[in-house]
């Protein structure tokens, strides 16, 4: 028996199915008649084949997730989701992956020499940039 994540999910992939066959569609419009079609968000207009590998992929994503509803996998989908819930914070910039710095790195996590535990560094606390 599906989940709530299942139908959320396969709700999800069918309404992105949906939108890659208007862009198919829209695909072999001349700009000008693109942008007029949809008031669309900003965007880099794809191109077919990526269209074409999105909806391979979206069909493959709805089979696996189809066999795990048969399978009584009740946590696919959740995990799923909260996939989801993550990658699209770090790809719409809300949050962003952290490095530290390899010149910078003791064999702790602590931050750099130059950074204080208020979060500026000397720069910043000086107001230029001059670091003496």
């Amino acid at each position: 028996m599906a989940t709530p994540a299942d139908l959320r999910l396969l709700e999800l992939l069918d309404k992105w199915l949906k939108s890659l066959e208007l862009h198919f569609k829209y695909s072999s419009l001349d700009d000008d008649s693109y942008w007029k079609i949809q008031p669309w968000m900003e965007h880099q207009r794809p191109s077919r084949w990526i269209i074409d590998l999105a909806k391979q992929k979206t069909i493959a994503l709805q089979k696996h997730v189809q066999e795990r509803v048969k399978m009584g996998d009740a946590k696919f989908s959740d995990a799923l989701e909260l996939m989801t819930f993550l990658a699209n914070l770090f790809l719409i910039g809300i949050l962003v992956v952290a490095a530290s710095s390899g010149s910078n790195k003791g064999d702790d996590d602590s931050p750099p020499a130059e950074t204080q535990p208020d979060g500026k560094n000397k720069r910043d606390r000086d107001g230029g940039d001059n670091l003496n």
